[in-house]
């Protein structure tokens, strides 16, 4: 699953130490029946966030994940949204998107190919 081009993964700060990831939908390729070869649908999509700190260094560590799931009943809408939480303030920080087919083959994770760098607010900005 490529993103659209021109596609990004947003950041925006729901609180001190709490931002929201937003991205584009991504489109998974259809499944194909191992007899017929003929499509029978679109696989259910997981994706995840994973956050590092950037170290004065230049290396960057990691901090946390979010996994994003489908959020309908029937498992059908791709996630676009997912919410990391505990995150130091006045920090800065880089984000990856990788996702995989929920419930199907190998399960293992894929970048997508979009990435952010952000700093969280700082006390004082929180407070005015």
């Amino acid at each position: 699953c490529a993103p659209l081009e021109g596609a990004q993964l947003e950041v925006k700060a729901a609180a001190l130490t709490t931002v929201t990831f937003r991205w584009p939908s991504l489109i998974p390729p259809a499944v194909l029946s191992p007899r017929t070869f003929a499509p029978v649908g679109v696989p259910d999509l997981e994706c995840r966030v994973d956050v590092f700190r950037e170290l004065p260094d230049g290396t960057s560590e990691h901090r946390s994940s979010a996994l994003a799931e489908s959020q309908d009943a029937e498992g059908s809408a791709v996630p676009t949204e997912a919410r990391v939480f505990n995150l130091a303030p006045s920090t800065t920080y880089k984000a990856e998107l990788f996702v995989r087919f929920a419930r199907l083959g190998s399960r293992s994770w894929r970048p997508v190919g979009l990435t952010t760098s952000f700093v969280t607010p700082a006390v004082e900005e929180a407070a005015s």
